[in-house]
């Protein structure tokens, strides 16, 4: 998977796009937590042949480390404007990609095979929505936004993956927070040189929003099933105690 290529990429808040799920109306609110129905239950393996080992999975009570945002990293206005306070943990196994202050960069964590190829890859970057100087952003000025912002990302990940598919999509609100998000599945695009079996990926994106601010942050989690066997579906991967354990941990300003 190539990682410091398909970092998350938010588009301006004048940009729209329109999301192919949208269109066909497969709303369900499904999204964020663990779900006990959803559209993508076939096994998505590669028919090649078994390049990877198996990665080893990640259980409740293994160890795990810590990430905090840190403000005084920063050294631009624009990024200082930009920046998120956030704090998760994940697996000790997962190594770190990039970790920056979440201002304009990302934070990647992955697991990785013995042979280098990625099995998962979580993806965190901050999330704001700018308005007129004195103007109080609504709830209801965020969650446009917020659907907004992911239609541009859908559009990213369209050009990224071959057969790009969105299979779930929703909002789900609470008192507490807003979240925008939808599962999607796509062919990893080969490149001259490379394998020539198709390699299947599957993810999650959802944009986390505590209700009351006007910022919050991208979580994006992908798996390749043919090296993290034990993830072959948006079920298993929104039940997998790895993302559970960054979504549970995640805190968001003073969330």
């Amino acid at each position: 998977m190539k990682t410091n290529q398909r970092f998350v990429r938010l588009v301006t808040l004048i940009s729209a796009v329109i999301l192919t799920a949208c269109e066909r109306g497969s709303y369900s609110a499904c999204v964020g937590e663990a779900c006990n129905e959803g559209t993508a239950s076939e096994n998505t393996a590669s028919s090649g042949p078994d390049e990877h080992p198996a990665t080893s999975a990640y259980q409740e009570g293994d160890p795990t480390l810590s990430y905090q945002s840190d403000r005084s990293k920063i050294e631009s206005a624009a990024e200082l404007a930009d920046f998120v306070d956030i704090s998760f943990e994940y697996p000790a196994s997962w190594e770190v990609r990039q970790a920056g202050p979440l201002g304009r960069e990302n934070i990647v964590i992955a697991t990785t095979a013995s042979d280098g190829a990625d099995g998962q890859v979580a993806r965190l970057s901050s999330w704001r929505a700018f308005s007129p100087a004195g103007q109080e952003v609504t709830r209801e000025a965020v969650s446009y936004l917020v659907e907004r912002d992911a239609q541009g990302i859908a559009r990213d990940l369209r050009e990224e993956l071959d057969n790009f598919e969105i299979v779930d999509v929703g909002f789900k609100n609470s008192e507490n927070q807003t979240i925008f998000g939808f599962a999607y599945r796509g062919v990893q695009r080969q490149e001259q040189g490379e394998s020539e079996y198709p390699v299947p990926i599957i993810g999650l994106l959802d944009i986390i929003v505590p209700n009351n601010t006007d910022h919050g942050v991208v979580v994006q989690i992908e798996s390749v099933p043919s090296v993290a066997r034990h993830v072959s579906s948006h079920e298993e991967l929104r039940a997998d105690p790895a993302y559970g354990l960054v979504w549970s941990t995640l805190q968001i300003g003073g969330r």
